[in-house]
C-alpha cells in the first residue's frame, strides 16, 4: 500500500467541507501524513457581460482584503475545531492559478 505524505483538502466552509475535513484527517492520521486545508478566495470581476465576458469592474482592494480576512478567520476556526496546526498562507495569483500555484509549492500526493 502506498503511504501518503501530504493530504490536500479543499474547503468552502460548507457542511460538506466539514465531512471532507473529517475524512481527510482520518487519511492523514492513518498515513502519518501532513494535512493541508485549502480555501481559495476568488478575485472575481464584480459583474459580467452575457456569456461570461468580464465587465472590466474588479473588486476594490478594501473588499478583497475583507474577503481574505474573513476567510483567514474561518480557517482559524476550522483549525481550532479540528485541533489542527494553523499555517495560513496567501497565494495571490490571477484567476484559475491559485490551486496549481499552491500545489507546485506544497506537492501533496493525495487530493481528497
Amino acid at each position: 500500500m502506498q503511504r501518503y505524505q501530504h493530504v490536500l483538502a479543499p474547503v468552502d466552509f460548507s457542511a460538506r467541507s466539514s465531512e471532507l475535513i473529517k475524512r481527510a484527517r482520518e487519511i492523514a492520521e492513518t498515513h502519518d501524513a501532513r494535512l493541508t486545508l485549502l480555501h481559495v478566495v476568488q478575485d472575481a470581476p464584480v459583474g459580467a457581460e452575457p456569456f461570461g465576458e468580464p465587465s472590466g469592474l474588479v473588486l476594490s482592494e478594501e473588499i478583497r482584503e475583507q474577503h481574505l480576512t474573513a476567510a483567514q478567520e474561518k480557517m482559524r476556526e476550522l483549525a481550532e475545531q479540528y485541533d489542527l496546526p494553523l499555517n495560513v498562507d496567501r497565494v495571490l495569483k490571477k484567476a484559475f492559478q491559485p490551486i496549481p500555484a499552491f500545489l507546485t509549492l506544497q506537492t501533496p500526493n493525495k487530493l481528497t
